[in-house]
Order: C-alpha cells, then structure tokens, then sequence
C-alpha cells in the first residue's frame, strides 16, 4: 500500500498540472477519470481470489465510540500496550 500511495503522491500531483486542475471541484471532477486510467494501466489481478483475512477477536483490538460516549480510557486492552491496568 505504501508503495502505491508514493506513487499517487507524486503521479496525481503531476497530472493534476498536466489538466490544468487549479479547484478542488476541478479535482474532484478530474479524479474519476485519473483513476480510470490508473487502474487501467496498472490494476494486477490477485493470484488468489479468495479472501484470507481473518476476523478480528472482541475485545482486541481497535474500539470505536458511540457519540457522546465520555472521553477516557479505551475499555478494551490494546495487544501492544506495554502497561497493566490494576482493577
């Protein structure tokens, strides 16, 4: 991913120039058509199609917040935290 993201950081930029796109609406219109183009020339096809993600385990993890919910620590332990909580 990262990889492809440099690759944006500098492609985009330079053919953003190229058109002529000085707006964010003039960008916005441009991108689906970079896009097109990009992924044309240089989508690859995954040499397995089948997904091995593996599901995440409740409570590891990454927590997401209800609105409105008071600001503090994260009920769910982090796997790279280095400390212990005392309950």
């Amino acid at each position: 991913m990262e990889r492809a993201n440099k690759t944006l950081q500098d492609r985009l930029v330079k053919e953003l120039r190229f058109a002529g796109v000085s707006t964010m609406e003039d960008g916005n219109a441009f991108l689906p058509t970079f896009m097109a183009d990009y992924n044309a020339r240089f989508a690859k096809a995954p040499s397995n199609a089948k997904d091995l993600h593996r599901p995440m385990t409740p409570g590891i993890g990454w927590v997401k917040h209800s609105p409105g919910a008071p600001s503090g620590p994260c009920r769910s332990p982090s796997p790279f935290s280095t400390t212990t909580s005392s309950s």
